[in-house]
């Protein structure tokens, strides 16, 4: 084995050589197209014989690509020689030597990586000293035992178990992996492993049996990815040198793999998994019929609307959202960047439904029979399977996008948390379930209050802490609505019994008698339990605390109900949370009673903190951070308490998952001195007051409401801004930003439209600006449209051409780039700011120094002939053109890129980047180069500053002007050079468009996009969003993650991205795209 090995790595030459990582680098001894075996040592090439011999052998079994973080190896190699022991038994034993082996191939892209690697090792090789830095290698096999050259060249030729065999450690320090086969396969071969916990956690504890007893999981030396610490040193050495000594962790291994992973353990489970499918697929049509039936009743419940409903969460200019997000958009950060995470994230939400079925299957009081559970489990997987129609309108960030389809399957129109209203309706009917459950008695509560409420979270530390506040609205004579979560007894003693004694001013040793109630019943405000008619894994049903108050559990609670001070409110929610819609009309008229008595909600259930969203009432969430949705929303760790107050008719979270306020960040800043600063100003109820207008018309960040309620008497600056909300006829909601730039206000207005070929953040250039001329950007956004290198590959261009504009382009009277098709311009002239269609159709004078070619209108995209010059722009409906003893010129820009000389009648292609010029063999001027930058004049476009196309063009004259043929946008030609399909019109994304009012004041609107508040818009929404705000002219700029708009040096739209979605896939604050070009205006000092 030891031979066949050696002969590999000596790629069959019969003697093994180590090179040096100076020699590989350098001398590109291994190719990227085709390596071969290579071992990797000390500074100097050199000859080597039994070179496996006595070898401390650490293999890793995985292929040479970032995420398997195969320099993990170095570091630990590093600390093996920091521990003294090892560095002196390794120095001591002449021939012993230490060697990371690496199997696979290089991952396609993954070439610099394997240099990096050979880099990081030579940087080992230099940090250890020289008497054990000439005993350590590096070795790469490239799956060379996986081809047929070594198969043919040996008659028994080794496979993967001989190579574990020699192994005395296993590495898999991987960031992710799809199953981690190399833990089973050491186990099996009884060699130990050194691993970190991967991603996904649940794969990996799958492969480990974490879920099983500890006699039945396999043992390894575990780490968390980012530290190797002392113990796994100890551990390694110890497993290295005296194996022999865990040979009873070896059998169990050996024993685990043969348990779960053989061959009969594999038929056992592939048995199991048919049979299960066989049923699952087992589907009828009484199921269909059953599941289409609940889920159409089940939409009516959940869309349920009335004058009631309407008072309490006001719509006009925003949805109500009970839950993280409607199951047809992506909800994850990471599925919004990440093109094909989505699947994840739907494989997610499917597991949590099936989880979900699952629980109330294990908890139900009754015991069901197989048939019935097999029935009810088909249910829940025939919800997602049940589609009907197509969408009309398509939306980016949406399931069906990225599927490449607009199939409509109604259960997306849900939230994860109204989906399990669904699963519990299909659970009631197929399982028929009739028993009460009763209410279990809880553990002792402290009697402290502010302890007890802590209590309640079942956290020892509370991440969001407004307990006083609960205190005081609990002492105060308002009426309460409850919604009970799973500790009865308990919540009815703190937020009934102790609020009604509190009001009446008793003390700890008073007894609540019937004489006292009778005296005082009269002038106490009521706490109303709202309790569905059925019960739910989160609570238990009206029933069933009707029955617990009645058995006379807590006579003071008896008490209560019959001076009617504590009623039990039947609500018809199946859902877990608070979902409005679903109350039913008597809960409905409670909660209006409430809101016009300036009473509070008190929820103790899990789901509430992120579904009661908007209510006009205000409210305290208690519980504990569960899972990373909820940790994202709330801005609080997994395992944090939280006691959270929440206003009436407010969303605290805003923008997710790419949230610009957490409810962490809006509980913060309550507390904040600014915001005490607004409350001793103008009184608490005028700052809520404030706060709830803005929510129910804008949505601002707090932080915004409250510094211009500070600031509005303050002199207004020459741009301004506010937040915008609205809903669209289909019921979507959107949100953005919508700023002014007052042009009347100020004589020294300048505005420039810049370009460079490295692409950098609007905010980046702006900063360069103000470090140019001293003048900051009043107002900022990304500008027109480029080629970029996604393009450039994709039309098969040459790197140059990377950064091209793809049309008008003017900076400082200089044009850049000439109309490339019929779009709109922004344009800036000494006289004002005017928007409209540019394109060439008029003609062009084409110069460089003395000589120039001049264009008329009628060699426009006209027929070649031989004494004619003639140019082309993209709105050209042809591929080529026939040309003969005629001079093409390629331009990109301003540049020329191509010069073809065309002696014989030829076809020669349009690029669909550039103008194409062909001129007449005698009238090209000999001296235009390749490279060469020539002056573009296009007649109509004379004494312009500063302008730049894009589109497509939204409001002329105040009229919705869209017409995306004549502006050429379904032509092939831009077609082609279009990141994403820009020629939609029913599609909706991030849109920026700027525009002009009838004041002359310039105007730019964006609209975010793929967050919770915003589905974004489509270029027709756009036109009638500004059509609303009074906008006479008004274009587009380049969509989608690119738009973002910047006032003063802040960005203010939300940027569905961060560049670090890998390390939190749920949520991060939004980071702005880098982009090509932008518009920037300032004031001239």
């Amino acid at each position: 084995n030891f031979d066949q090995f050696e002969q590999v790595l000596s790629r069959y030459s019969g003697t093994l050589i180590s090179y040096s990582a100076k020699d590989v680098i350098e001398s590109d001894l291994v190719s990227p197209d085709n390596p071969r075996p290579i071992l990797i040592g000390a500074r100097k090439t050199k000859r080597l014989s039994k070179f496996l011999n006595e070898n401390i052998l650490f293999l890793q079994p995985t292929r040479i690509i970032s995420r398997k973080r195969i320099e993990i190896g170095f570091e630990l190699i590093e600390k093996l020689f920091d521990d003294p022991d090892f560095y002196k038994k390794f120095k001591e034993t002449k021939h012993l030597k230490l060697t990371i082996l690496i199997t696979g191939p290089i991952a396609a892209g993954h070439f610099e990586y394997f240099k990096r690697l050979v880099r990081k090792f030579n940087e080992l090789l230099e940090i250890l000293d020289d008497e054990v830095n000439n005993k350590i290698y590096l070795a790469f096999l490239f799956s060379e035992l996986d081809k047929q050259k070594f198969k043919k060249h040996f008659d028994h030729p080794v496979g993967i178990p001989e190579l574990y065999n020699i192994a005395s450690l296993i590495l898999l320090p991987s960031k992710t992996e799809g199953r981690g086969l190399p833990i089973i396969e050491a186990s099996a071969c009884c060699t130990p492993i050194f691993c970190s916990r991967y991603y996904p956690e649940n794969v990996y504890s799958e492969v480990i049996g974490e879920h099983l007893p500890h006699s039945e999981r396999l043992k390894v030396i575990e780490f968390d990815g980012k530290t190797i610490a002392k113990k796994h040193v100890k551990k390694i050495i110890d497993r290295v040198f005296f194996p022999h000594q865990f040979s009873d962790e070896i059998l169990q291994n050996h024993q685990v793999v043969d348990k779960r992973y053989s061959l009969n353990a594999l038929k056992s489970n592939i048995e199991e998994i048919c049979y299960s499918m066989y049923r699952q697929l087992k589907m009828n049509k009484k199921i269909i019929r059953k599941v289409k039936n609940a889920i159409s009743e089940y939409k009516d419940f959940c869309n349920y609307s009335s004058i009631g409903l309407n008072q309490l969460l006001n719509t006009k200019n925003r949805e109500y959202l009970p839950g993280y997000g409607r199951l047809r958009f992506m909800i994850m950060l990471k599925s919004l960047i990440d093109p094909s995470y989505f699947r994840v994230e739907e494989q997610m939400i499917r597991g949590i439904a099936y989880n979900y079925a699952h629980e109330m299957v294990q908890r139900g009081n009754d015991i069901f029979e197989e048939k019935e559970k097999i029935l009810f489990y088909n249910s829940v997987e025939q919800i997602f399977l049940y589609k009907t129609g197509e969408l009309e309108i398509q939306h980016d960030h949406s399931l069906p996008y990225r599927h490449r389809n607009k199939h409509f399957y109604p259960y997306q129109d849900f939230t994860i948390q109204e989906l399990g209203g669904l699963i519990n309706s299909l659970y009631h009917e197929i399982l028929r379930t009739e028993k009460t459950p009763r209410i279990r008695k809880n553990a002792h509560f402290f009697t402290d209050i502010d302890l007890a409420l802590s209590q309640l979270t079942s956290s020892t530390y509370l991440g969001i802490d407004d307990r006083r506040e609960l205190i005081i609205k609990l002492q105060s004579n308002v009426p309460i609505a409850y919604f009970p979560g799973k500790y009865i007894k308990n919540e009815l003693e703190f937020f009934a019994l102790q609020s009604i004694r509190s009001r009446l001013e008793l003390g700890i040793e008073e007894e609540l008698t019937e004489e006292i109630l009778n005296k005082n019943a009269g002038h106490i405000s009521p706490i109303y339990v709202m309790a569905s008619n059925v019960t739910t894994i989160e609570n238990y049903n009206s029933q069933s605390i009707r029955d617990f108050i009645s058995e006379g559990n807590d006579e003071e609670l008896l008490l209560l109900q019959k001076y009617k001070l504590l009623q039990v409110i039947e609500t018809k929610q199946l859902c877990g949370g608070i979902h409005f819609n679903q109350l039913g009309k008597q809960a409905i008229a409670v909660l209006n009673l409430i809101k016009n008595e300036k009473g509070v909600i008190i929820s103790n259930r899990q789901e509430s903190a992120v579904m009661t969203d908007i209510v006009d009432i205000d409210r305290f969430h208690i519980g504990k951070v569960e899972n990373k949705f909820t940790e994202s929303i709330l801005g609080i760790p997994i395992g944090s308490g939280y006691i959270q107050f929440v206003p009436a008719g407010l969303r605290v979270t805003l923008a997710f998952p790419t949230p610009v306020q957490t409810a962490k960040d809006f509980n913060n800043y309550i507390k904040s001195a600014d915001f005490k600063e607004a409350v001793k100003k103008y009184g608490e109820k005028e700052v809520y007051s404030n706060l709830k207008k803005d929510a129910e018309t804008k949505m601002s960040p707090i932080k915004k409401v409250i510094e211009d309620l500070l600031n509005k008497e303050e002199k207004q600056d020459v741009v301004s801004y506010e937040y915008v909300s609205g809903v669209y006829s289909d019921g979507m909601p959107w949100n953005g930003v919508i700023a002014k730039a007052m042009l009347n206000k100020s004589k020294e207005w300048k505005f420039v439209a810049i370009s460079s070929k490295k692409t950098k953040k609007v905010t980046d250039f702006v900063k360069d600006l103000n470090k140019k001329n001293g003048c900051l950007a009043k107002i900022a956004w990304n500008g027109g449209y480029i080629l970029n290198a996604e393009l450039v590959g994709k039309l098969g261009l040459p790197e140059s051409y990377i950064g091209s504009p793809l049309g008008l382009l003017i900076t400082a009277g200089k044009l850049l780039s000439a109309p490339l098709f019929n779009k709109p311009a922004l344009i800036f002239k000494k006289e004002g700011v005017n928007i409209s269609r540019v394109n060439c159709s008029k003609g062009i004078i084409v110069s460089r120094g003395t000589s120039y070619i001049e264009f008329a209108e009628d060699q426009y995209n006209a027929k070649y002939e031989k004494s004619k010059a003639v140019f082309y722009d993209l709105m050209y409906d042809k591929k080529e053109i026939l040309i003969e003893k005629g001079v093409v010129i390629r331009l990109a820009g301003n540049i020329i890129k191509e010069v073809i000389d065309v002696v014989e009648k030829q076809l020669v292609g349009i690029i669909p980047v550039g103008l194409t010029l062909v001129i007449p063999r005698e009238k090209f001027p000999k001296e235009w180069k390749m490279n060469d930058e020539l002056e573009i004049v296009v007649q109509g476009l004379e004494d312009i500053s500063y302008a730049i196309e894009a589109g497509p063009m939204l409001i002329n004259n105040g009229n919705v002007v869209l017409d995306m043929v004549k502006e050429g946008w379904k032509t092939q030609n831009s077609i082609k050079t279009q990141a994403a399909r820009l020629d939609y019109t029913d599609m909706r994304g991030p849109k920026i468009a700027a525009g002009i009012d009838q004041k002359g004041n310039l105007i730019v609107l964006t609209i975010n996009g793929r967050i919770r508040e915003s589905v974004v818009a489509t270029h027709k929404n756009m036109a009638e969003i500004l059509k609303k705000f009074g906008i006479k002219h008004a274009m587009g700029f380049d969509p989608g993650g690119s738009s973002t708009l910047v006032i003063n040096g802040q960005t203010l739209n939300i940027s569905p991205y961060n560049s670090h979605y890998d390390e939190n896939v749920y949520a991060l604050p939004p980071e702005p795209r880098a982009v090509s070009n932008v518009i920037m205006g300032y004031i001239n000092k």
